[in-house]
C-alpha cells in the first residue's frame, strides 16, 4: 500500500508538500482503473441521525453507525476511489509516517524527557467464580474501567506499566487526569532529573483531544506542584494510536480471569 501511494499519487521522489497535495506536479494524479457504465453493488458503513424517545418522553436525535448498500457505475466507483485515496488517505499516511519518526526521537531524546503513551482499556466485566443464574442479567452487571501505560526513560535504565482501576465509568478529561496525577508525580519523585514529560495517546474527542484536557495540561504545574519546563499532550493519527499501553490491559484481564477461574471474585 505504502509504495502505490509513493508511486501512483506523488512524484518521484515526494516532500510534505506532496502527500498534503499541494505540490503542482503531482496534485491531479490519480488511478483510472475502470470506465464502463457497468453497476457494481457494495456495502458501507455510514454515519446517519435517528431520533430515539426518552423514559421522559422526550425526543433526543443521536448518530447510529449503519450498514447501507450502495450501487454505482464502476466508473462512479473509480471516480470515488481517487477521491478518497489522492486526497485523504496519502496525507493521512504522511501523518502517520511523521508521528511515529517523532515519537521515537522523543523516545532516544535527553536524559531529562520521560514519554509516556497511555490509554483507555476496554471496560473489563466484573466476575465471580460462583452466581446464581440471576447475576448474568441487567443491573447485577458490574464493570470495571482501566486506564493503561507505559512510561519510556530516556536514560534507558528503567520502563514503567501502570494500570489505574476504577468502578467510575467516567472516561473525559477530569477522570484521566485523576488517573494520571499520581502517576505524573511518582516519575517526577522517582526521576528527580526530569524537565519534560511527553504524553502520547490517541485521540477521541469526548477523551483526550478536547478543549477541557489542554485546559487541564495547560496548569500542569499547579496539578502537579512541580516546576518542570514542558509538559505536552501528543495525539496519533486516528485508527493508530495502539501500542504498549494495550498489552498492559490484555495482561491484567487474563490475569484477573485466571484468579476467578481459581476461585476468586472480581
Amino acid at each position: 500500500m505504502d509504495e502505490c501511494i509513493d508511486k501512483g499519487f506523488v512524484c518521484d521522489n515526494p516532500n510534505e508538500s506532496c502527500s498534503l497535495r499541494q505540490c503542482t506536479a503531482c496534485v491531479d494524479k490519480a488511478v483510472a482503473i475502470f470506465t464502463s457504465e457497468e453497476v457494481v453493488n457494495w456495502s458501507q458503513w455510514e454515519s446517519e441521525k435517528h431520533e430515539i424517545r426518552l423514559k421522559t418522553g422526550q425526543w433526543k436525535n443521536v448518530q447510529k453507525l449503519v450498514k447501507k448498500a450502495k450501487e454505482v457505475s464502476e466508473c462512479e466507483l473509480c471516480d470515488q476511489f481517487n477521491y478518497y485515496f489522492s486526497k485523504i488517505f496519502v496525507s493521512h499516511v504522511y501523518h502517520i509516517r511523521h508521528q511515529f519518526v517523532e515519537y521515537l526521537k522523543m523516545k532516544s531524546g535527553p536524559e531529562c524527557h520521560a514519554v509516556i503513551i497511555c490509554d483507555f482499556s476496554e471496560n473489563y466485566a466484573n466476575k465471580y467464580s460462583r452466581a446464581p443464574q440471576s447475576t448474568h442479567f441487567g443491573a447485577s452487571h458490574q464493570q470495571s474501567t482501566l486506564h493503561t501505560g507505559v512510561a519510556y526513560f530516556n536514560n534507558k535504565e528503567k520502563v514503567l506499566s501502570f494500570a489505574t482501576v476504577s468502578d467510575s465509568y467516567q472516561h473525559d478529561p477530569v477522570a484521566i487526569w485523576c488517573y494520571m496525577k499520581p502517576v505524573f508525580k511518582w516519575l517526577l519523585a522517582d526521576q528527580p532529573q526530569l524537565t519534560s514529560i511527553h504524553v502520547f495517546s490517541d485521540g477521541p474527542s469526548t477523551q483526550y483531544k478536547n478543549k477541557t484536557n489542554f485546559f487541564l495540561t495547560s496548569y500542569y504545574k499547579d496539578i502537579l506542584d512541580c516546576e518542570i519546563e514542558s509538559l505536552t499532550w501528543n495525539y496519533f493519527e486516528s485508527g493508530h494510536g495502539k501500542g504498549a499501553a494495550d498489552a498492559i490491559g490484555g495482561t491484567l484481564k487474563r490475569i484477573a480471569d485466571d484468579s476467578v477461574n481459581k476461585g476468586a471474585d472480581i
